[in-house]
């Protein structure tokens, strides 16, 4: 994950000012399964249910109920393209982002909120996506928001 985002004039330029960044962090307890997150009473605050009709019901007619505990470890997926993005400021506060993501809508919506400009002042081009896996979904924002502020106060195209 990005934590700084550094502007310079040459690569020897930027190592040397990335090299003065100081950051500071609490090292937390890792939460690495259900039972530690339980344990932690952390949770999310979303309800990602989808519920429809009579569950009971449904349970009380089934020829079969099976009841159980399954465990996944952990999958993670390759994406077959990198992040990129290359953002490039237009007249009247428009900027054109060239986008790996496979949601052009959040990278528009995003970069606008960011900016401060109405949507329509910022659009999205994407050639083709293929094997992001939804990978490409969400990881994009931080990348693409630094890389469209930057180019905003360089009043020049930036990629990233």
């Amino acid at each position: 994950y990005q934590l700084s985002l550094v502007l310079a004039d040459s690569h020897e330029h930027a190592r040397d000012a990335s090299n003065l960044v100081e950051i500071e962090y609490k090292e937390l307890d890792p939460i690495m399964s259900i039972d530690d997150a339980i344990a932690a009473n952390s949770f999310f605050d979303a309800d990602l249910s989808i519920v429809g009709g009579d569950i009971e019901k449904a349970l009380a007619e089934c020829d079969h109920v099976i009841e159980g505990e399954m465990r996944i470890g952990g999958q993670e997926h390759f994406h077959l393209e990198p992040q990129s993005a290359l953002a490039v400021p237009g007249e009247l506060h428009e900027m054109t982002i060239f986008s790996g993501s496979q949601d052009m809508a959040k990278v528009q919506k995003t970069i606008a909120g960011l900016l401060e400009v109405p949507v329509n002042r910022i659009t999205i081009k994407t050639k083709r996506i293929g094997g992001g896996f939804g990978g490409k979904g969400s990881r994009f924002i931080p990348m693409h928001c630094a890389c469209a502020l930057a180019a905003k106060k360089l009043g020049r195209p930036l990629a990233r």
